[in-house]
């Protein structure tokens, strides 16, 4: 079965409300980098890297659980504030606000992954992209969900923070940061 043939059976499966774990889990295995990129060529899907792109910020997302594997040793959000910014008061909320939006602006400023989005035979495909320099563009976790919501949703629930370029979405509200700060950071130490 060309990969064209089993991304359609894989969006008609969905579409039917059948799982595709099953299905997902095969393109997703991929053994080099670019490879995904290859089969979405191949089955005719083109993400592109573009204005409204939405960049991924780590808040929990840590080594083994990082789909990159170029950022698997890099520390989370609320690693970093254990490690590296114990003179943080937890108590002061505007320090602690100040300190995550200057992580987050310095990452995402910094060539981050981002989720690329494509409407498709009504539904949503998604990629993590993650720039490989002059390579460019790596693609990897394709994924299929009923909504742009949906997949927002589905990421941050893994630990993300989204922003987009496009249209000033974030996906976190500042008490939201400060709530997940006071509950990952403090109930830790």
């Amino acid at each position: 079965m060309s990969w064209l043939e089993y991304f359609n059976k894989t969006i008609a499966k969905f579409k039917e409300g059948q799982p595709v774990d099953d299905f997902l889990e095969v393109i997703n295995n991929t053994t080099h980098d670019f490879e995904l990129n290859e089969r979405l060529e191949e089955a005719g899907i083109e993400f592109y890297y573009s204005a409204d792109a939405r960049f991924l910020c780590p808040l929990k997302v840590k080594g083994s659980d990082s789909p990159f594997g170029s950022i698997s040793s890099m520390d989370s959000l609320f690693d970093l504030f254990e490690n590296y910014y114990p003179e943080v008061n937890p108590k002061n909320e505007f320090e602690v606000l100040e300190t995550i939006n200057g992580y987050i602006e310095s990452y995402i400023g910094d060539s981050p992954p981002h989720l690329d989005i494509l409407h498709r035979d009504d539904v949503i495909l998604s990629c993590l992209c993650d720039i490989h320099g002059q390579n460019g563009p790596n693609f990897t976790n394709f994924n299929i969900f009923n909504s742009i919501e949906e997949s927002r949703e589905f990421y941050v629930n893994k630990g993300w923070f989204i922003e987009s370029q496009h249209d000033e979405m974030k996906s976190h509200s500042d008490s939201q940061l400060i709530a997940m700060f006071k509950e990952y950071v403090v109930t830790r130490t």
